[in-house]
């Protein structure tokens, strides 16, 4: 029998005064009676340290080890070392130690083993680019963009939502993509189309697909939101269009005090970076005084007479676009040019606000012109087309007059033309009746011009109001080879420019380079020419308004027979026949450009009147010749001046 110390509270420690034969957990070890044991009251038998130890530190291996294990997943070998170090301070005795250092060095075996199984996971997981499986290549020709899309998502698992106007054809070769950049690619190839792809977060997160002309560069667009404290937001418009046109979206919310904007990420970056740099507070020695009634100009004009301004470290700025004055000084000059401005910033009387049109010309050379021209005239650009003159009655009037005769107040022309090739007796008739005409000034030309020109087998050119002319047939009478080529009619804006082509761009082969160790080309240049008919006009109106400056390019272009199929490019021979000229037109007035001359041989049937038409007989009165011929390009133009009412 062992004697014993009396019951100590469950838990608490104590060292037996003689030797333990063994522990009722451990019964397979001897436990020296030095070593720490737990009295149990109830069976009178001892516990040895080492079990109390197991069984007390066991949350804390177990945690332990699962942080070994994950650490040890990610290739962290450095945490075991630290662990060994850590249980090494313990006041453990030796065995103990020693037993917890083998539970650890399990552990690391077990966790070099989830290692493992980590990598061969991650490897599945992360696509390892030496392996080619993991690349594709695509070769799209004009395939349905729905098609594109539902293969991309299959293969990504990306989530596309698009609506049914954007499902047009596209193209798309590239070779050897990584699996996981596909979706990327086919974002960026989106923007070639002019479509954008914009990320919706929330529940379900997806791309959504659209059409916006205003993205270019990058198909992922982005949204950018900033408060404004110290800028007025009113001019932030104006700064975006300025600096990014049509590529960045804005708008004002809460008050003017928050800006929404959209775009692509570069630009919705390079913005915010902006606005970060610009909205600051103001320096101390600077104010800004806003004005209502007076403009910025007179403003201006008042505070530079004070002599206040005449210390260099005085100064006044203009703020046109917020109608506003930036006085910079000490504050006592600023009082006082606040004072001034207020002084003098009431209604007048007489001064009026008229909004004006700009139809022909550009608004920024309209508002040159008119606040150089006069005094007193205040001018801003309030839209594309519109000025806003501020001042007398008296100078809006006036400027309103003159803005009205330079941009021709929004009246067109309108050209109907006839060209047409004559022959050569065609040709001199129509010299002869001009002759008659200067000798008759009585006499004018048909208005009906799509009349008055030749038709086919007619010999006529020109149809006059009083018939005076009369020719008579002559004894032979030949195949009438007059043609009209086209009859374009345009109308176009005083001052703008119309063109009108009907024909075919033909391709060509301008230059071929050759690999010096082949026989195959290595770069070939393609450029194209339009070949056809092409009229184009520009007319001014004089400011009267009674005649018409018209410029006239008359082009007639066609690929000749000589055209050649050589070894290293294409030899193509364009005929081309061109009327340039600039003219002084009245309205309603007619005009006849010409003297472009041809020749062309081919054969003619000439006959005797009435007996080459008999049946049978006829060919008896009839004969063929060979003919050459001179054919003359003649451009008739008649110009009218088109106004607001009609």
């Amino acid at each position: 029998m062992h004697s014993v110390q009396p019951a100590l509270p469950t838990g608490s420690y104590q060292m037996p005064t003689q030797p333990l034969i063994s522990c009722e957990q451990c019964r397979h070890r001897t436990v020296q009676a030095d070593d720490w044991c737990r009295y149990s009251a109830k069976n009178q038998k001892g516990i040895c340290k080492k079990f109390i130890l197991q069984e007390d530190l066991k949350p804390v291996l177990c945690f332990l080890a699962f942080i070994g294990q994950w650490r040890l997943a990610r290739g962290e070998n450095l945490f075991i070392l630290l662990l060994a170090s850590l249980l090494s301070l313990l006041p453990f005795p030796v065995h103990a130690a020693r037993d917890l250092a083998d539970q650890v060095k399990e552990v690391e075996a077990l966790a070099a083993q989830i290692q493992a199984e980590a990598n061969n996971t991650r490897e599945s997981i992360d696509l390892p680019r030496n392996d080619p499986k993991n690349f594709i290549s695509v070769d799209f020709d004009k395939a349905p963009l729905k098609e594109v899309i539902f293969l991309v998502s299959q293969i990504t698992g990306t989530p596309f939502v698009f609506l049914e106007d954007v499902d047009l054809p596209i193209s798309w070769i590239d070779q050897n993509i990584y699996k996981e950049d596909i979706a990327e690619s086919f974002i960026n190839v989106l923007s070639s189309v002019g479509l954008t792809c914009q990320y919706i977060n929330g529940k379900n997160p997806h791309y959504l697909i659209k059409k916006d002309s205003k993205i270019t560069g990058n198909a992922l667009t982005s949204t950018g939101v900033f408060h404004l404290k110290n800028i007025p937001a009113g001019s932030l418009k104006d700064a975006a269009e300025a600096l990014y046109g049509d590529k960045l979206s804005l708008a004002l919310v809460e008050d003017n005090k928050t800006v929404v904007f959209s775009g692509s990420e570069s630009i919705v970056d390079d913005f915010l970076f902006i606005l970060s740099k610009i909205d600051i507070p103001l320096a101390e020695d600077l104010s800004i005084i806003r004005v209502k009634n007076i403009s910025v100009r007179n403003a201006i004009s008042s505070l530079e007479k004070l002599k206040i301004f005449e210390d260099a470290s005085a100064a006044c700025f203009p703020d046109y676009w917020n109608r506003s004055v930036v006085v910079k000084g000490s504050p006592s000059v600023r009082a006082i040019a606040a004072a001034v401005v207020t002084a003098i910033d009431k209604p007048q009387k007489g001064i009026i606000d008229q909004v004006a049109f700009v139809d022909t010309i550009g608004v920024k050379e309209a508002k040159a012109i008119l606040a150089d021209t006069f005094d007193g005239l205040e001018v801003r650009e309030i839209s594309k087309r519109k000025l806003l003159l501020s001042g007398s009655s008296d100078i809006v009037e006036k400027a309103e007059t003159l803005l009205n005769k330079i941009d021709g107040s929004g009246l067109q022309v309108k050209v109907e033309g006839i060209i047409a090739y004559l022959t050569d007796r065609e040709f001199r008739e129509l010299g002869m009746r001009f002759t008659y005409q200067d000798r008759h000034s009585d006499l004018r030309i048909n208005d009906n011009i799509t009349q008055s020109l030749i038709t086919k087998n007619t010999g006529l050119l020109l149809d006059w109001f009083n018939d005076v002319l009369d020719f008579k047939v002559g004894a032979i009478k030949g195949d009438a080879h007059g043609q009209i080529i086209s009859s374009p009619v345009l109308t176009v804006l005083n001052g703008q420019k119309a063109r009108l082509h009907v024909g075919q761009n033909v391709p060509y082969i301008s230059k071929t380079n050759l690999n010096q160790n082949s026989t195959e080309n290595s770069a070939t240049s393609v450029e194209r020419h339009d070949v056809g008919v092409s009229f184009a006009i520009t007319p001014e109106i004089d400011p009267s308004g009674e005649f018409v400056h018209l410029t006239v390019d008359q082009i007639i272009s066609n690929i000749t027979n000589d055209s050649e199929l050589s070894q290293n490019a294409v030899d193509i021979v364009i005929d081309k026949k061109e009327i340039s000229s600039t003219v002084l037109v009245a309205d309603g007035e007619t005009i006849f450009l010409g003297g472009l001359q041809t020749e062309e041989n081919g054969k003619a049937t000439d006959k005797i009147p009435f007996l080459g038409e008999l049946p049978l007989l006829g060919r008896l009165f009839a004969y063929d010749v060979d003919k050459k011929e001179n054919r003359h390009l003649i451009v008739s133009l008649r110009v009218n001046v088109v106004g607001k009412e009609s």
